[in-house]
Formats: C-alpha cells, structure tokens, sequence
C-alpha cells in the first residue's frame, strides 16, 4: 500500500474516508493529503430527511425529524441510515415518542429528572431514576449520552443568557458545573 500511495499510477486517485483518523497509521498521513470535513449544521440534515420522507411519501412530526438530526451529529449519512431504520419498523407517523422508543432512549422529562439529581447530588433519586430507566428496557449508555447532551445544552444556554426551553436550565450555572 505505501508503494502504492508513493508512486500511484497516473490514472488513480485515491480517497480514503475516516470517521476516526487517529486509527490511520503514521506512515500512511505522511504520504497523504488530509482534508478534514466539519459536521452538518442541523437544519441542512433536517432538510434532507425532510425531502427523503416526501420522495417516499411518508409523514412526521418536526420533533421527530430534529430529533433524528441530532441524533446524528452532524452526519448525513448517520441521519438517513437512523431514517432508514425508523421507517422500515412500519408505521403512519414518524413520531418523536416512536424514534425514541425504537432506538431505546428515554423521554426528555426522565433525562431532566436525572439531570437535577445530579446537579442537586440527590444520590437515591438518581438511582430511582436510574433503576426506572432500565425497567423500561432503556440503554444506560445511550442515556448517559442524553444527560450529558442535556447538561451541555443547559449550561450553553445559561451562559449565553438563553435558558428558555432548556428545563435543567433553571438549575443555574453554579449547580450545572457541578452536575457535569
């Protein structure tokens, strides 16, 4: 392969695609050209999976479609593949309650909820929480993730004077370092 990246015949291009380009080895980046791609703003996914569900004529709510969106942080392809799952399960809508059941994620009210024990070191409301979530035969690492992109999304807000819509947001900045 080095040989090849060296001296590639004429009429080749080589384009090699990473989602984790720590993984690439050192002799191949020193015989490369690196370009790296930023993630898609939100609205641009949304649009697209907006247009992927009226070319196949299906309907869903804007929560649902947002959703998806973040989920794949700021990956086209993430967001058609999570599409794609969703709408071969079936069903009229795509609904924001149906993609978190299907992909196994809590309701946002159960990522709050863990969020203020966090913040207020309710150690047993946090396990209550905890244990609730894995009853529903919720992924506790998926849900790990929520809270984290809850904590983030609430501390973000506060400190840009923006904590409307944010329910952990009320927590105020102080609690919300602490919860992080």
């Amino acid at each position: 392969l080095l040989k090849t990246l060296e001296e590639p015949p004429p009429h080749v291009l080589f384009v090699f695609c990473t989602t984790d380009p720590s993984g690439i080895r050192p002799a191949v980046i020193s015989r490369v050209q690196r370009f790296d791609f930023r993630p898609l703003a939100m609205p641009l996914i949304e649009g697209k999976l907006r247009r992927i569900l009226e070319a196949d004529g299906r309907t869903a709510e804007p929560a649902a479609v947002e959703l998806v969106a973040q989920l794949a942080n700021g990956g086209m392809r993430d967001a058609e593949s999570i599409l794609d799952q969703l709408l071969s399960a079936g069903g009229d809508e795509l609904t924001a309650d149906g993609v978190r059941d299907l992909l196994g994620l809590a309701d946002g009210e159960t990522v709050a909820a863990f969020g203020r024990t966090l913040a207020t070191g309710d150690a047993a409301g946090g396990l209550a929480v905890l244990d609730a979530v894995e009853e529903r035969g919720r992924d506790l690492r998926s849900f790990a993730d929520q809270v984290v992109a809850a904590l983030r999304a609430a501390r973000h807000a506060t400190l840009a004077g923006r904590p409307a819509g944010e329910p952990l947001a009320a927590l105020g900045t102080a609690r919300l370092a602490t919860a992080a």
